[in-house]
């Protein structure tokens, strides 16, 4: 402890150089001697001594004592009194000023020694309580918990902000008036508040609801012990925490774990968790339906007791390691149910689950002895509908050969006879010949366009694809097969090419057929007018071949069912002949060259339909 710096108030110079010389002998530090009570003051403040030797006599317009508690007020600074007079007037005015010592004068060095180290030690003391105070009292007004002391009878005594403010009020006092019991939203907890502390002294996480000013409620969790204040009262002294939020999120995990197990009871498939032996851990109750397994035996029972199969531990656990280490596992199995013998089929997805830091394997069951059913049977329909279509196909392929051999006969017989009995034909018979040779060739497109649009529709009709230039191998010659039917008819036919590049990468079989529809249709559908071919580019290099007529058009209504099979306009009083299948034909061959068909029609002035191709480098 350092040497105390010690000032002198003695107004006798004699004394006061005593007074000092006896300090300097007892090893403390003088920091000044001075008169009168305004020189003290002065003194006080400018050096601020550790203690004070203050006599109560004075110069000056101030005493001792005022001197005195001035420098108490403002300084706090330990003062010994020195004095020559103890009247009972002056010791009661001294008192006021609480001094450290009273000292008789005349003084022994004995006596000023050891007033001197009681009043250092009292005042270090002091300072210590008072520092203490100031350190509690910052934590209580600043720490985040509520704190309170209240009396056994629920009177507030101390509350800190943080609790001032936890309940809505205002101030200290505000609060002060308020009964700790009518806090309680159930005042009925308060008894068993009191009954715990006076049992156990204390009460660690006492949860409840209180209410705030403003009527509303939260929850807290209260700690307090039972003590006893300076007066011998007994007090509880608690804190108190609003756990407000942490019980709504409770209650909101709580009411998500009861939706999750909810949901997990009443899904589609049984769901089972088990571990890398195969022990369940957790079952579901589709689980325990399909598995017919007692819900009181669940972790007593292993997923391998439901396989129908022969199915060893290790060998499971090869797929089930997989499993953990990040690939989940899909597979089918024959299943039983426990006490059963009969078995079923059963879909198993299997993947990780963490749980607990622990990793189990999680198993998604579904029952699909059904959907195996319907598959079969499925696959044997499918199979009876390809074996249809095949002898569909065959049927219709030897149909083919016998109306085109007959027919073909016919219509080489009845070419011979023509060139034996032209002047015949010419004067009598030419129509009769005419009308054959169109009936023959009509028949036979029949066929073809039949047979086409059921190799197609089974997939059996047979594509194969080349570069080869549209004009020249394609349209040149549907061109040169119509030219005279379209001047027989008595109607403008002409091809008209405007192209850079007419390559394309088709079939030549279904390209000959599209356009041989799109042309035969623009012919017989004209009775006057012209019907047109034409080729052109556009800014791409894509080829486009437009087939117009000034025929009887289409109307707008009849147009989104232009494509479709057996359709045509005038319905079953239609004029024109027809199967019904040429443009379904058309939009069937496009989608074979990877084309596109589209259609501009208006009734009564004709139709032109677009055929664009892909550009060929």
């Amino acid at each position: 402890m350092k040497t105390p710096n010690i000032l002198v108030v003695e107004d006798e110079s004699i004394v006061s150089l005593e007074i000092q010389g006896r300090l300097e002998e007892l090893g403390y530090t003088v920091a000044g001697a001075v008169y009168s009570g305004e020189d003290a003051i002065a003194s006080a403040k400018e050096l601020l001594p550790d203690l004070i030797l203050m006599d109560i006599n004075l110069r000056g317009n101030i005493d001792g004592i005022e001197a005195a508690n001035f420098i108490k007020k403002a300084l706090n600074i330990p003062i010994i009194y020195m004095t020559a007079y103890a009247d009972e007037e002056t010791i009661q005015r001294a008192k006021v000023t609480a001094p450290y010592a009273y000292i008789i004068k005349p003084i022994e060095v004995r006596e000023l020694h050891t007033s001197i180290e009681i009043a250092m030690f009292k005042s270090q003391m002091e300072k210590k309580l008072i520092e203490s105070e100031h350190r509690f009292r910052s934590l209580f007004e600043n720490a985040t918990l509520g704190l309170y002391r209240t009396s056994l009878e629920g009177e507030v005594l101390m509350a800190n902000n943080a609790l001032i403010k936890m309940l809505g009020y205002d101030s200290f006092e505000d609060l002060v008036n308020k009964d700790v019991v009518s806090g309680y939203v159930n005042p009925e907890i308060r008894n068993d508040f009191i009954k715990l502390l006076e049992s156990e002294g204390s009460v660690l996480g006492f949860e409840s609801q209180w209410k705030k000013k403003d009527g509303s409620i939260i929850y807290i969790s209260e700690s307090a012990r039972r003590g006893v204040d300076e007066e011998g009262n007994i007090v509880f002294d608690g804190t108190i925490e609003d756990i407000t939020n942490k019980k709504l999120a409770q209650d909101e995990l709580k009411d998500s774990k009861e939706m999750l197990q909810t949901v997990f009871d009443n899904v589609y498939d049984a769901i089972l968790i088990h571990d890398i032996n195969g022990k369940i851990i957790v079952a579901n109750k589709k689980a325990l339906s399909l598995f017919n397994i007692n819900p009181d035996e669940v972790l007593e029972t292993n997923v391998l007791d439901f396989s129908a199969e022969e199915t060893s531990l290790e060998k499971a656990q090869e797929g089930w390691n997989s499993v953990l280490e990040g690939k989940p596992l899909l597979v089918e199995n024959k299943a039983k149910r426990l006490s059963e013998q009969s078995s079923f089929d059963i879909e198993i997805f299997i993947s990780k689950v963490s749980i607990n830091k622990n990793n189990y394997l999680l198993a998604n069951i579904r029952d699909i002895t059904e959907r195996k059913k319907v598959k079969e049977a499925i696959i044997q329909a499918k199979e009876k509908a390809e074996e249809s279509d095949r002898l569909k196909s065959e049927f219709l392929a030897s149909m083919s050969h016998e109306i085109r051999t007959p027919v073909n006969t016919i219509l080489n017989y009845t070419s011979l006879l023509k060139a034996d009995l032209v002047d015949l034909v010419q004067n009598q018979f030419g129509d009769i010949f005419h009308s054959i040779n169109i009936g023959g060739q009509r028949l036979i497109r029949t066929v073809d366009s039949i047979l086409n649009m059921s190799q197609i529709q089974t997939g059996t009709f047979e594509v194969v694809k080349q570069k080869m230039n549209l004009e020249n191998d394609i349209l040149d010659s549907v061109f040169a097969e119509f030219k005279v039917e379209a001047a027989n008819k008595g109607i403008e036919f002409k091809i008209e090419k405007n192209t850079t590049s007419a390559m394309v990468y088709g079939d030549n079989y279904s390209l000959g057929q599209l356009f041989t529809n799109l042309v035969d249709n623009a012919i017989k559908y004209t009775k006057e007018g012209k019907v047109k071919i034409k080729t052109y580019n556009n800014g791409n290099g894509e080829l486009y071949v437009d087939v117009s007529d000034t025929g009887i058009g289409i109307s707008e209504k009849f147009l989104e069912n232009i494509f479709t099979p057996f359709s045509q306009e005038t319905g079953y009083t239609r004029k024109f002949e027809g199967t019904g299948l040429g443009l379904t034909l058309v939009k069937k061959y496009c989608e074979l060259n990877n084309s596109k068909i589209s259609v501009k029609s208006k009734k009564n002035v004709g139709s032109t339909f677009i055929v664009e191709f892909e550009k060929v480098n």
